[in-house]
């Protein structure tokens, strides 16, 4: 299980924030916050820190009904007062057969949810990408077809959100 930070900062606290809200989706199951590339003989993965004291990190696959996970690309200072554009993604991964029961590729309705509460908590300037949202983990885009092809979906938003370094 990963564990939230006690006093988050910066991202991390966004994060916490947008996951809260994501928990009220019923059809997202596994939420996890901001994952680093994790590398191996086999390529690269997603991973997080489970923040238990101990130093250990979880491999992010597809699993269950659905999966969700941050990264961050980079952060800029923007003025005098602390205050960041940061450039992080989103990525979805659902099981269209078993998140909501419905007979149709409902992937567009899940990408609204999302994006909904991206906009709620200030994210601006999304990119969606379903074609390829993996591509940054060579392990997730070798099995792509696994992934994504239905009644699999799996999608990439890219967004900003300006954020005080210090909050």
């Amino acid at each position: 299980m990963i564990e939230n930070y006690a006093s988050p900062k910066f991202y991390n606290k966004f994060v916490e924030e947008v996951n809260t809200s994501l928990s009220g989706l019923s059809w997202l199951e596994n939420i996890y916050p901001v994952a680093r590339t994790g590398v191996d003989d086999q390529g690269t993965f997603p991973e997080v820190y489970r923040n238990d004291g101990e130093k250990k990190s979880e491999r992010i696959f597809p699993h269950g009904n659905s999966i969700s996970f941050f990264t961050v690309e980079n952060y800029t200072q923007i003025d005098f007062f602390d205050t960041y554009e940061v450039n992080m993604s989103l990525y979805v991964w659902a099981d269209l057969t078993k998140s909501t029961g419905k007979d149709y590729d409902y992937t567009i309705e899940l990408v609204n949810d999302v994006t909904q509460i991206l906009e709620s908590h200030s994210a601006y300037s999304f990119n969606i990408d379903e074609g390829e949202p993996f591509a940054d983990f060579s392990q997730l885009e070798k099995i792509i077809n696994q992934n994504t092809m239905r009644p699999y979906s799996a999608f990439r938003i890219d967004f900003i959100v300006n954020l005080l370094i210090c909050s």
